[in-house]
C-alpha cells in the first residue's frame, strides 16, 4: 500500500455474531497502521489508531466496513472471522452476565465481584480460535469458590467438578467465552484475572 493511502474491506455478519479482526503482519520498513471499523449505520465501533485485535459482538445485521491507513509503505495481512451466533444460551435468564474487555493495547484485564450465597457470578469475553486464555481466581483467606469456563456453542473447557481456581488453555473457536465464579463456602468477594495474548 502506498504511503498515506487507505484500504477498506467489507464483511457481512449477523446480529449476535462476534467480529474478530486481527492485523496480521507488517513489512520491516512499515509505519504502524490506523484501523477503524464502521457498523451498517456508518457508526465507528472501534476508533482509529487501534492495533492488535478487535473483538465486537454485532448488534445489527449488515455490512461492516474495516479501513486500514498507512502513514508509510505498508504491507499487511488481515484476518476477519465472524463466529456463529449463539441461539441457545446456557446462562439462566435471571442471571446478569458482565462483559470483560481489555484496554487498547493490553492483553489482560482484572475485574472484581461478589457471588451470591449459592448463585454463581457470570462473566463473558470474546476471543479467537488458537489464542491461549489464562484465568486466575483470587479469594480471601479461608474462602472457597471454583471456576467454570465454556464457549457460547456449549463446549465446556472447565467444569466445576475440577474445583480449581486457575486455568489456562487453547481456545478452539472464535466466539464468546463464559467464565463463572461458583461459590463453595457461601457468598464471597473475589478478584478475577484474565489474560489472552495475541496468537
Amino acid at each position: 500500500m502506498s504511503p498515506g493511502c487507505s484500504k477498506s474491506f467489507v464483511i457481512s455478519i449477523k446480529a449476535g455474531q462476534v467480529l474478530a479482526l486481527g492485523r496480521g503482519y507488517e513489512a520491516p520498513n512499515s509505519v504502524i497502521t490506523q484501523m477503524a471499523v464502521r457498523d451498517p449505520n456508518n457508526r465507528i465501533i472501534e476508533g482509529e489508531g487501534a492495533v492488535g485485535t478487535i473483538y465486537y459482538t454485532a448488534t445489527n445485521t449488515g455490512d461492516y466496513t474495516i479501513t486500514f491507513q498507512g502513514t508509510g509503505p505498508l504491507v499487511f495481512g488481515v484476518q476477519v472471522q465472524a463466529a456463529p451466533s449463539n441461539t441457545q444460551s446456557t446462562i439462566p435468564a435471571t442471571s446478569v452476565t458482565k462483559r470483560i474487555s481489555f484496554a487498547r493495547g493490553e492483553i489482560s484485564a482484572t475485574v472484581q465481584g461478589t457471588t451470591g450465597a449459592v448463585d454463581a457470578d457470570h462473566w463473558v469475553l470474546a476471543a479467537m480460535a488458537g489464542q491461549t486464555m489464562s484465568v486466575n481466581l483470587i479469594l480471601p483467606t479461608g474462602r472457597r469458590a471454583t471456576l467454570v469456563i465454556y464457549g457460547a456453542d456449549g463446549t465446556v473447557l472447565l467444569s466445576d467438578r475440577a474445583s480449581v481456581m486457575q486455568w489456562s488453555g487453547l481456545l478452539p473457536k472464535t466466539q464468546d467465552y463464559f467464565i463463572d465464579v461458583k461459590p463453595v463456602t457461601g457468598a464471597v468477594s473475589y478478584t478475577l484475572q484474565v489474560t489472552v495474548p495475541p496468537r
